[in-house]
């Protein structure tokens, strides 16, 4: 992490009963400040990004990249110089629904 950076450490969860059939050939979108991140599964992923305030969109796409996104949320968050954030983002048990994203810590420089 160079000088003026934090990062985002994010979550990506999506249902474990019937419904998450539905999600077996998707992945997560991730974008930050109007740029898509790289996001190849449902793993979790650090992204860098310059400290201050952005905004975050994930979504839901078919793996294989044909079809509309689907599930999104937003959210405004801000990150301090050194400072990593943990997001999570949460699928809808219910198609159709809208997903959530939710700060659930941030941990300074030197914590």
């Amino acid at each position: 992490m160079s000088l003026g950076q934090g990062v985002l450490r994010m979550t990506f969860t999506r249902p474990t009963w019937a419904v998450a059939r539905s999600y077996k050939d998707t992945v997560p979108v991730l974008v930050v400040d109007g740029v898509r991140q790289s996001v190849a599964s449902w793993a979790p992923e650090a992204v860098p990004v310059p400290a201050g305030p952005h905004r975050l969109r994930v979504s839901v796409v078919p793996r294989a990249g044909s079809g509309k996104e689907y599930a999104p949320a937003e959210a405004a968050v801000t990150v301090g110089v050194g400072a990593q954030l943990y997001v999570e983002y949460r699928a809808p048990r219910m198609p159709g629904q809208d997903g959530k994203l939710r700060i659930v810590s941030a941990k300074a420089f030197g914590d």
